[in-house]
């Protein structure tokens, strides 16, 4: 982010070396493409390790770092990936975007797998995070036991993560929640909290 602020045109990554992506790493390119774009800066990656290259293209997002990427073409954060940015009479054409490398040719029924629930992930995470935040303001939780809580109440309800954590954040406004969840629940802070207990005595 500071780059993006002292930079004048805006950034270019190398990220040749990066061995691991997932949705946190794609969801800081946007966070830092957004910025970019609301200082009329662009944000393009020149270079990209196979990890960044798949993460990019199974959910769309490589045009909007390629070198031809034009941010005052993109007029709206809600354009779909499949928008291509346009180039006015005034520019020249734009160079040729990174070829795909060999790998990429066969991406078989585990990546088409891989990239729904990456899609997924970066869907429900928000609702996640706000309902982590919930249970450590609550209960004086850290990030993990509140993770943790989280994921004991999914497994004990037969309930997705993700449902749990977007009923706990639905009691804000106040939904209650299922009388069945928050016995479950409950029974699980008091858990977290005892082991908790025991690990600081430690």
């Amino acid at each position: 982010r500071a780059a993006v602020t002292r930079s004048v045109w805006g950034i270019e990554l190398d990220l040749s070396g990066v061995t691991f992506c997932d949705c946190s790493g794609l969801n800081t390119l946007l966070a830092v493409r957004l910025q970019a774009r609301r200082q009329s800066k662009t944000v393009t990656i020149r270079a990209a390790s196979p990890a960044v290259h798949r993460v990019l293209t199974l959910t769309g997002t490589w045009p909007f770092f390629k070198a031809a990427d034009d941010s005052d073409s993109d007029t709206s954060d809600d354009a779909g990936p499949e928008a291509a940015p346009e180039i006015s009479a005034d520019r020249a054409p734009p160079p040729a975007p990174l070829p795909a490398p060999a790998w990429a040719d066969g991406a078989d029924e585990r990546l088409r797998t891989e990239v729904i629930q990456l899609r997924r992930a970066m869907q429900t995470r928000p609702t996640i995070d706000l309902a982590r935040g919930i249970l450590m303001a609550s209960f004086g939780l850290t990030p993990e036991d509140a993770w943790s809580a989280l994921v004991m109440t999914s497994q004990h309800t037969n309930a997705k993560v993700h449902r749990v954590a977007q009923g706990l954040v639905d009691t804000v406004s106040g939904t209650p929640l299922p009388e069945s969840v928050q016995l479950v629940l409950s029974d699980v802070l008091t858990k977290v909290g005892t082991a908790e207990a025991q690990s600081t005595s430690r």
